[in-house]
């Protein structure tokens, strides 16, 4: 069974445990910007869709590059124009996932807090 939505955040990811005295202001900033960034109204690809057109495509290419290494060229190619498309398309589903989870993709209201108070029996399915 998947576990996105239904545990709660263990404590090690959460935002009081992620840093000490001694964090860096960078660290913290970058934290803040990236939580910042997964709340509604943002969605996860809202960044691409500011830098826009070109720039957005060569960021999408490089992290593609760096993750998979062995791919021919043309592939890669291929693959970063297709998910540059995907990006820059007006929001949708992506709309949901900020709302309903929160950052480390853990449920902003788990299900293992709720499911005790259902008067009737639950069956998951996956898969």
């Amino acid at each position: 069974m998947s576990p996105v939505g239904v545990p709660n955040r263990p404590d090690h990811l959460k935002p009081e445990n992620l840093f000490d005295i001694n964090s860096s202001y960078l660290s913290k900033l970058g934290y803040n910007t990236l939580v910042g960034i997964w709340s509604p109204p943002f969605a996860p690809f809202d960044i691409f869709r500011v830098i826009g057109g070109n720039l957005a495509y060569y960021v999408i290419r490089f992290l593609l590059k760096s993750r998979m290494r062995n791919l021919d060229e043309d592939i890669i190619t291929k693959v970063s124009l297709y998910v540059h498309q995907l990006m820059m398309k007006p929001k949708s589903s992506e709309t949901a996932i900020t709302a309903i989870l929160g950052p480390f993709a853990f449920a902003r209201y788990p299900l293992v807090n709720r499911i005790v108070n259902l008067k009737l029996k639950v069956t998951f399915l996956y898969g």
